[in-house]
């Protein structure tokens, strides 16, 4: 498989060899500079090193405008001082000197072919196919051993082809794609720069450590660009942690009005505060154009990679560079000596363009002083400033020269000897690239090694442009590694910003407590609308979704959890109860008393007629009635419900049990008297105790059923649904209730009948109509106030309700069965003398005779009066 894939790629050589051979040299129709023709830097050595460097730059076809944004001259001295440096020492390549074949390769596809021609040797008509010249043999060798360059991607990849032919390992600088990680394709290339994938790890990691969310991107439209947008492309859609935005393309031939629109897309991100700028440096000169053009100063931090670090020398661009993080392939280290070289040798070409052998820098001088050219000039006062400082890029050139120079001595280790005797170099070439790939040392700006495919491996100075006054300057603020376990290192109190603050990126604000996420489509992890939530929920751990919580639960303030809600019942402490309880003591209080009296005075004939059992089981009624508020007020529980459920429909069969037993005996007594002297039977105090017990216990096994049915206890209750209140309340029975009511209102139907029966009795006998009064009051009760128990859902009003009603039955009962008595014991009728009345004092309301009466005679002769009274009259 291997071997077919070589045989593919040697056919596509020669045929790449073939068509620039034919259209290019043979032809001779190749623009150049303006003298159209190749600026070559030469000197003869026993093994010579190639140079492709990007001295010009391509401008609508032409190659004729210096590229002053990676300074070329000092990146071609940096290698010819490397070369010198080396051929003086004896330790390596030792009766061995080095050579050097440098050309322009403009940074183009086409410009870098046609100098990779010339710097193999394949431009002589002898090796263009089809020449009358041509003759293969000539062109078997290359004359040069290795390549340092190109610096682009594109031109590496156009060139690759030449040199991968010829097997002539070339070391790159500067060009990063992960393109040229391809061992394959590109079996003798390496280089001294990390890989594109290492950077976008390494921009990653920034936008990570920052909290960025949402960034947008800016890349040039060539290769170096494209691959590098579609790597973090490709990352951003596996990484929850941050989205792209805006992502546009710069042209190097876009227009001004192109530019502004591309720029305008990333305005609309109204929330970014951080642009990814991965373009080689004329597009990003001219993307930065356009950003002063907008005024967009201050606007955005950018993160640039390596091939726009040039940018932070140009003082063009420091307002909008300040604050941006760049990354350098390591920091270098100053050479003192190599910076005391080139500035000499400016020196020496401006003051005699002749004492300089450089033909880059003999354009530079000659640009300057005889064509006034600015960028020239510019480049010729950078090199000869005594400021003047060794860059990244040509110290990467020293150390890819020291790389290939180390390798070679490794290779011709015990071979010096031959070379003089004519041994054929070339015969090593394989040796050569495998031993520069492992070649180690440590180089200018750091520790120099390659990967198995000849990449280097991923390291990065990160550098803050900061204004320090007037002046602007490149600081080192952090590190990325790709070797250590934790890859990024950064002093972020170090780090000026173009903000206040540190910049904040995002696509959708974090939504506050209690709004959800509603994901957009195209970046869901990234933007989104919040959306309120209703009261009762809360959201979910991912914040996406609206969840209810569980019955008697609330959410917290963020709406977050559920916490459980303490539930209200009418506490002793409240106000409420406090009345409730007073209310209920004064009349208990009453009651007691009243009992106390009824006792003292249980001989008295008004006492003894009204029927003392009965009454002291009706007030036994009244006082529990009482009672019963206590409980009622209480906090529910299994117990305080179990006496609450009987004891409130108990209370009131209590009452009207012996109420109508006692009611049933005056309707007897003065009806059966009118037909039959004879005494009615079962109208014994006995008798009444008995028949009342009877209807009472009829209610408690009523009571005791529902008991059974369902069990006592203390309920929580939602009253409202969606709102956060929770009730206590004990769990009686909508059926219960009805049950025993229906029984209480026959008890109470029967005592009403009994009370209009008897409504006409004498003015002596008419305590029938006062228990009419009760019962009506108590009708009233069930009317109005049992139903309203189950209507209503808070615990106060509930209480009240029952409270009310037990306390009104048996205020009323206590006030009309028993104060009434004893106000006429004391007021109205001797309690001596059944009969008589104190002087002037009518015998009136609830205290006559029909609940004086001793026995069925006494009864009788006050009938058959009244009768004879009402006939005469």
């Amino acid at each position: 498989m291997e071997d077919r894939y070589r045989l593919a790629h040697l056919r596509m050589h020669v045929t790449v060899i073939f068509i620039i051979c034919a259209r290019s040299f043979c032809v001779g129709s190749v623009s150049r500079n303006a003298n159209n023709s190749f600026t070559h830097y030469f000197k003869k050595g026993d093994v010579v090193l190639g140079g492709l460097f990007s001295f010009y730059q391509e401008i609508d076809g032409n190659c004729s405008t210096l590229n002053d944004l990676h300074g070329a001259v000092g990146r071609i001295e940096a290698m010819i001082y490397a070369i010198e440096k080396i051929n003086n020492n004896t330790n390596i390549l030792p009766n061995l000197t080095l050579g050097y074949s440098i050309y322009d390769d403009c940074g183009q596809e086409s410009f870098g072919l046609a100098s990779s021609l010339h710097l193999l040797g394949l431009e002589r008509t002898s090796c263009c196919p089809g020449s009358t010249q041509y003759n293969m043999e000539k062109c078997d060798t290359p004359p040069i051993l290795g390549v340092i360059g190109p610096e682009y991607t594109k031109v590496t990849i156009a060139t690759n082809h030449l040199f991968s032919f010829y097997q002539v390992p070339h070391i790159s600088a500067s060009a990063s794609s992960d393109e040229l990680s391809d061992s394959n394709r590109f079996p003798f290339f390496s280089r001294l720069v990390p890989s594109d994938s290492f950077q976008i790890g390494a921009m990653i990691d920034i936008i990570e450590h920052f909290k960025w969310k949402y960034v947008s991107a800016v890349y040039s439209n060539e290769d170096y660009g494209e691959h590098g947008i579609n790597e973090l492309i490709d990352r951003s859609h596996t990484n929850d942690k941050f989205c792209l935005g805006a992502i546009v393309g710069i042209s190097e031939s876009a227009t001004n009005v192109e530019i502004d629109r591309a720029i305008r897309q990333i305005e609309k991100q109204s929330h970014v505060e951080v642009l990814i700028l991965f373009s080689l440096p004329r597009a990003s000169q001219m993307f930065l154009d356009g950003m002063k053009r907008r005024n967009l100063i201050g606007s955005y931090t950018m993160i640039g990679s390596d091939a726009t670090i040039s940018l932070v020398s140009n003082p063009d661009y420091f307002g909008l560079l300040k604050g941006s993080l760049f990354l350098n392939p390591y920091s270098s280290q100053r050479l003192p000596s190599f910076d005391k070289h080139i500035n000499e040798v400016a020196k020496a070409a401006e003051d005699n363009v002749s004492s300089t052998e450089n033909p880059f820098l003999q354009t530079i001088v000659n640009g300057c002083k005889r064509d006034a050219i600015e960028s020239m000039c510019a480049e010729l006062n950078r090199t000869k400033s005594a400021n003047f400082s060794l860059n990244t890029w040509a110290a990467i050139v020293m150390d890819a020269v020291n790389v290939m120079a180390l390798a070679l001595n490794t290779t011709l280790e015990g071979k010096y000897d031959k070379i003089n005797e004519g041994y054929d170099i070339s015969a090593i070439v394989g040796d050569f690239h495998t031993n520069i790939l492992k070649t180690s040392f440590r180089g200018t700006r750091g520790f120099i090694q390659f990967m198995e495919n000849g990449d280097f491996m991923g390291s990065y100075v990160i550098e803050n442009i900061q204004e320090d006054g007037n002046e602007f300057d490149s600081i080192v603020v952090g590190q990325w590694n790709s070797q250590n376990e934790t890859k990024l290192s950064l002093f972020d109190e170090d780090i000026q910003w173009p903000f206040d603050h540190v910049p904040r990126s995002y696509c959708s604000s974090t939504c506050l407590a209690g709004y959800v996420t509603r994901e957009h489509n195209d970046n869901p992890q990234c933007c989104w609308e919040c959306s309120k939530c209703h009261d009762y929920e809360i959201t979910s751990a991912n914040g996406t979704a609206c969840l209810a919580c569980p019955e008697f639960h609330w959410p917290d303030v963020n709406q977050t959890s559920c916490e459980l809600v303490d539930p209200t019942f009418l506490h002793k402490s409240d106000s409420a109860a406090i009345a409730f309880l007073f209310l209920t003591s004064l009349g208990l209080t009453i009651s007691l008393i009243t009992s106390v009296m009824y006792i003292y005075l249980r001989n008295k004939p008004l006492i003894k007629a009204s029927g003392r059992e009965t009454m002291f089981i009706i007030m036994l009624g009244v006082i529990l009635s009482y009672v019963m508020v206590f409980f009622f007020v209480s906090e529910p529980s299994t117990s305080v419900c179990g006496v609450a459920r009987i004891g409130l429909i108990i209370t009131f069969t209590w009452i009207y049990a012996p109420l109508l037993v006692k009611v049933f005996r005056i309707n007897r007594i003065f009806y059966l008297a009118k037909k039959s002297p004879q005494k009615p039977k079962y109208i014994a105090a006995s008798y009444q105790v008995l028949f009342s017990i009877i209807l009472i216990s009829v209610q408690l096994v009523i009571s005791i059923m529902w008991l059974t049915i369902k069990a006592p206890r203390a309920e929580k209750h939602n009253p409202v649904l969606y709102q956060r209140e929770v009730t206590l309340s004990c769990n009686f029975q909508q059926g219960e209730i009805i049950t025993s009511s229906m029984y209480n209102l026959i008890l109470i139907g029967l005592c009403c009948y009994y009370a209009i029966r008897t409504r006409k009795l004498p003015d002596n006998f008419k305590e029938t109509k006062f228990i009419g009064v009760i019962v009506y009051t108590t009708m009233f009760i069930f009317v109005a106030f049992i139903p309203s128990y189950f209507v209503v859902t808070e615990p106060v009003t509930r209480v009240a309700i029952l409270s009310i009603a037990v306390v009104c039955n048996a205020s009323t009962t206590l006030v009309c069965l028993f104060l009434s008595k004893l106000y006429a014991v004391y007021f109205v009728i001797d309690g001596n003398e059944p009969g008589t009345r104190t002087s002037g004092v009518p015998i009136a309301h609830c205290n006559n005779k029909a609940a004086v009466v001793g026995d069925f005679d006494t009864v009788k002769n006050e009938t058959v009066s009244t009768e004879n009274t009402s006939s005469a009259v």
